[in-house]
């Protein structure tokens, strides 16, 4: 099911970020690397990509869908609590996920 509802955004999301010539990409909410392999694919080899995921078996899956050469950093994260410094990344981009935070009530 994933393919034929994120292949076409994942090509049309890769190439904007492409189009930027970015060094260092980040992927929030990489899930199994759909979008991941339209970057790798479109971005030069010298860029560097980071996909995060905050489930394990989603970022296990991804990294069985490309080659030890390929170089890209798989890690498992929070959307909502990211483990990055400021300004790290050229571009950020996260497809179809619904981020949720919860809110305090006194």
């Amino acid at each position: 099911m994933g393919p034929v509802l994120f292949d076409y955004y994942g090509v049309d999301t890769a190439r904007h970020i492409s189009e930027q010539s970015p060094r260092d990409v980040l992927e929030i909410a990489a899930g199994t690397g759909i979008v991941t392999r339209h970057l790798r694919n479109m971005l030069p080899k010298e860029t560097h990509l980071t996909a995060v995921d905050i489930s394990d078996s989603m970022m296990e899956l991804a990294r069985t869908k490309f080659l030890s050469n390929e170089q890209i950093i798989f890690q498992n994260a929070d959307a909502t609590a990211l483990p990055f410094e400021d300004e790290a990344f050229d571009a950020v981009l996260c497809q179809f996920e619904i981020l949720e935070s919860t809110i305090s009530r006194a």
